[in-house]
């Protein structure tokens, strides 16, 4: 008797999630260069993110120079952290007094667990400089890198919970306006809670002309994982998008998480996202970002 089997295809999607994203795995030697500069774009955690990439690439490619940092607002002093010029500070590896800012205490305790990175960088995003929003004098300064950029959950494409005004986004607008490549990674795909599924689809279908694939977050989990006493934020012991990451890392080791929906305890929103999506990260190709 002849064995009639099912078309391959039709076997194929039949094991594929309803939320699967249908990307190529993104492979890190795409990227090419020796030297890398990871800048966290929209404060906060996003710096923990930079930091996290920059020791997966330090460990793929030990010869070559890995910086990051992070990109925030101004803030009232920089205690902690010496001026390079006008927008671009570095932390200062001799001074021991933390800074009362959060986003800058933070980058302050990666300290920590630096390893054999390089000490932080603190771009300032100001709309009030005359130079412009983000200097065209910082970005030189890492002209000879290639700069990839980091975004906790997503809002920095689609928009979040403040559209066009948001800190992430017009950071990303500034970088593309200055017509310079760059590579954009989201990480954790929707655990900041700005963004239902709708609005993640409808951004991924805008940019399937930037987007260049998709990574596993579990060896970004394993980073975030011992760190997380040391920068969780005090007012948000439970809902920093590195704390969810790890949360959700784990609990898809434990269960079959597939079409199971993942409620974010974030900005007094309901939003609910994949669990998986949370377990992934996008890559985008940064000169080609619509926005």
């Amino acid at each position: 008797m002849r064995l009639l089997l099912p078309p391959l295809k039709a076997v194929m999607e039949d094991k594929m999630s309803k939320y699967d994203l249908g990307l190529n795995q993104f492979d890190f030697r795409s990227i090419s260069g020796t030297k890398f500069f990871v800048l966290g774009i929209g404060g906060g955690n996003d710096v923990i993110g930079a930091y996290a990439v920059a020791r997966l690439l330090k460990k793929g490619r030990p010869d070559s120079e890995v910086l990051y940092g992070s990109c925030l607002s101004s803030k009232k002093d920089y205690i902690g952290f010496v001026q390079i010029f006008e927008g671009l500070y570095i932390r200062d590896s001799e001074n021991k007094e933390l800074n009362e800012n959060h986003s800058l205490k933070s980058v302050q305790t990666l300290k920590e667990f630096d390893g054999d990175l390089c000490v932080p960088y603190v771009i300032i995003a100001d709309d009030k400089r005359e130079a412009g929003r983000i200097t065209k004098e910082t970005i030189n300064y890492f002209k000879d890198y290639t700069i990839i950029t980091i975004d906790n959950g997503g809002d920095s494409l689609t928009g979040g919970k403040d559209g066009k005004r948001g800190f992430d986004y017009r950071n990303l607008l500034c970088l593309k306006e200055m017509a310079i490549p760059f590579y954009h990674i989201i990480l954790g795909l929707g655990c900041d809670g700005e963004s239902d599924i709708k609005a993640i689809q409808t951004m991924l279908f805008c940019q399937k002309q930037s987007v260049l694939g998709e990574f596993s977050m579990n060896a970004v989990a394993d980073i975030f994982s011992p760190m997380l006493n040391s920068i969780r934020h005090p007012e948000r012991e439970h809902t920093d998008t590195t704390v969810i990451i790890v949360e959700v890392r784990d609990f898809i080791g434990k269960n079959q998480t597939d079409e199971q929906l993942y409620l974010v305890p974030r900005h007094e929103r309901e939003t609910k996202v994949p669990y998986v999506w949370i377990n992934k990260a996008v890559v985008f190709d940064g000169e080609k970002l619509v926005l």
